[in-house]
């Protein structure tokens, strides 16, 4: 190979890395927890329940309380923030106070325009019978709003999502892909609603654990600059050129 086809590839490398190569993703779950403990309660990391890092946040009687009594609202907001660069999660208490875990991007810079991708399959509420002994409890998250300045390119809150056992729909999902663009922000965002959860072991139901949970899932990642996909187009022209021209003096 010679010297031009070496220096055209690593410019199309050089191009293809600043243009698909940064990319964040978080998950983050509510659980609702039985009294005094036994279960994390809140959980943020990069893939699955296993690799988060969990704060406590279950139901106790006296003292401190998290989840509250008889399907009380209760007030969570997930997001991103540009300036530390951290995913987040915050719920307030019963109380009133937040608690909140974080998660920071190690990895490359993600610009202000980066656009952030929350799917349908991973926004999504269960209610799970535990030990064959089912009884009515639910889960619902609703009262959905956006960041300000922060547009969705497409797809569209949902208004409730909502999961419910012994006799009604155990798994929903919302009903559609949301891609959000924080360029309006600074590149930080976030989705904030309510929580409420029925039927926990603390209020004289069956439900606990894991029981009753709420899932989503976020990907961020670069748009290709304008510059940087002017740059592989380029290459690409130069790299046809040098080919055409080494087939020539084959001839």
């Amino acid at each position: 190979m010679n010297r031009s086809a070496i220096v055209l590839i690593s410019m199309l490398s050089i191009g293809l890395s600043e243009a698909w190569g940064h990319a964040f993703a978080f998950q983050t779950t509510l659980r609702a927890g039985l009294p005094g403990g036994g279960d994390w309660e809140i959980g943020l990391g990069n893939a699955n329940s296993a690799q988060m890092s969990t704060a406590q946040f279950g139901y106790e009687a006296t003292g401190q309380q998290y989840w509250r009594d008889n399907a009380l609202p209760q007030t969570f907001r997930i997001g991103y923030d540009a300036v530390t660069r951290q995913a987040y999660t915050a719920v307030e208490n019963s109380r009133g106070q937040e608690v909140r875990l974080n998660l920071a991007n190690n990895g490359p810079l993600l610009r202000d325009d980066a656009i952030w991708t929350l799917p349908a399959a991973g926004f999504w509420v269960s209610a799970t019978p535990r030990g064959g002994n089912p009884s009515a409890s639910w889960v619902v998250v609703d009262n959905l709003t956006l960041a300000p300045n922060v547009v969705l390119r497409s797809g569209a809150l949902p208004q409730e999502v909502r999961a419910s056992q012994p006799n009604g729909i155990p798994f929903a999902q919302a009903s559609n892909t949301l891609v959000l663009d924080a360029s309006g922000n600074q590149g930080s965002w976030y989705v904030q609603g309510q929580i409420r959860f029925s039927g926990l072991v603390s209020q004289g139901g069956n439900a606990g654990r894991s029981s009753l949970q709420f899932f989503l899932n976020a990907t961020g990642e670069n748009t290709p600059e304008p510059e940087t996909m002017g740059l592989i187009g380029a290459g690409l022209v130069l790299m046809g050129l040098v080919r055409r021209k080494n087939n020539g003096k084959r001839v």
